[in-house]
């Protein structure tokens, strides 16, 4: 069993102790290659673009608290093989992402794959307008809701508005030019962009129940 080296050790240290810092500099520097390979195993079919998007979504997910409040790598310290430590959490994260977008549509459609002129046939057809209904109720509840701040909405806003156009819906490719924007570093924006579309996917999913 290969063991991490000193440096690498006391990151991992770090990261139990609630080191977002250290969380990022091994989910997306030191582990990076290894864990792409766990979710391209995972999730068979994915690009770059859909790796990368991913493991910020991984990043996000296990610096984000437990519903008691308790810091998910916690247990981290003292584990022999940090990386296969994170790689098993990113394996339980990736299996309810899986079993989350089976049964939860709203917002788990790419849209360049039900885009116009990628196919006509009748399910692609029936996908593109679920999916232009979808984006139009959550920019309908967006412009309505008053729980979100002025820079959620600007993100929000910008995320929702590019789906239209083959391509441009890229989380990654946004939130470097939001964070460019904004002065922020990109994993701040998509921490704040993953919180606030999840807030408005409940809402949307409210409003699309009641219409159907």
């Amino acid at each position: 069993m290969a063991t991490p080296d000193v440096n690498q050790q006391d990151i991992a240290d770090r990261a139990s102790n609630g080191d977002v810092e250290a969380v990022a500099a091994l989910v997306l520097i030191h582990y990076r290659g290894y864990l792409e390979a766990v979710v391209r195993r995972n999730m068979p079919g994915s690009d770059d673009d859909d790796v990368e998007e991913l493991l910020h979504e991984f990043y996000a997910h296990i610096v984000a608290p437990t519903a008691k409040g308790e810091w998910r790598l916690r247990k981290l310290r003292g584990e022999r093989n940090p990386r296969l430590y994170i790689a098993h959490a990113l394996d339980n994260f990736l299996h309810d992402t899986r079993r989350r977008r089976q049964k939860d549509p709203v917002g788990s459609i790419p849209y360049d794959d039900c885009r116009a002129g990628a196919d006509t046939s009748a399910d692609d057809t029936e996908a593109k307008l679920r999916k232009e209904k979808e984006i139009e109720i959550m920019l309908t509840v967006l412009a309505e809701a008053d729980n979100f701040t002025a820079r959620e909405r600007y993100i929000l806003f910008t995320f929702l508005l590019s789906e239209p156009f083959s391509g441009a819906g890229r989380p990654l490719k946004l939130r470097e030019s939001l964070a460019s924007q904004l002065g922020e570093p990109p994993s701040t924006v998509y921490n704040v962009y993953d919180r606030a579309i999840k807030r408005l996917r409940a809402h949307a999913a409210e409003l699309m129940s009641r219409s159907l």
